[in-house]
């Protein structure tokens, strides 16, 4: 038997995620016509926690983008220790702020995973309080990007 990183309650959270992906595409045979897998019940397979195999990484997207729902990436980044932070869908011409929406997102999550890193061991030496007041720095900056389309009014037409 193959040792594996992940946990028997990651895998089937990754399942109960994959079916709930499913539904929000309509159910096997509409993901059927958004995607290469062209047999109706290999979705409900992909589902079940007595199957082995998982959904392709391509076929989920493909299914995401089809709903709009990102139940299996979720699950996947949860089971990372990460999160999902899904930034706003923007009319056109607010391109310049949903990118320092995204980096100002991006840059604090640093914060948070360089500070969680540092203090895991019970301990936050010189050295890697110095490291995270660089990463707040960042993030500190790409907020004040953020204000300054925010000032402007970016989209006011």
């Amino acid at each position: 038997m193959v040792d594996r990183h992940s946990t028997k309650s990651q895998r089937l959270a990754l399942k109960a995620a994959t079916r709930a992906q499913v539904d929000a595409g309509g159910g096997c045979m509409a993901c059927v016509e958004h995607s290469r897998i062209k047999r109706f019940q290999a979705f409900s397979e992909y589902g079940q926690s007595t199957h082995e195999n998982f959904i392709a990484i391509d076929i989920a997207v493909d299914l995401m983008q089809e709903s709009g729902e990102v139940h299996i990436l979720r699950a996947m980044a949860r089971a990372v220790g990460c999160e999902v932070i899904e930034l706003p869908n923007l009319p056109n011409g607010f391109t310049d702020l949903q990118i320092a929406m995204g980096k100002s997102a991006k840059e604090f999550g640093e914060v948070i995973s360089s500070i969680g890193v540092h203090i895991s061991d019970g301990k936050w030496d010189h050295k890697e309080r110095q490291a995270d007041l660089k990463e707040i720095d960042d993030a500190i900056l790409a907020l004040l990007a953020l204000r300054n389309l925010a000032e402007r009014g970016q989209g006011d037409e």
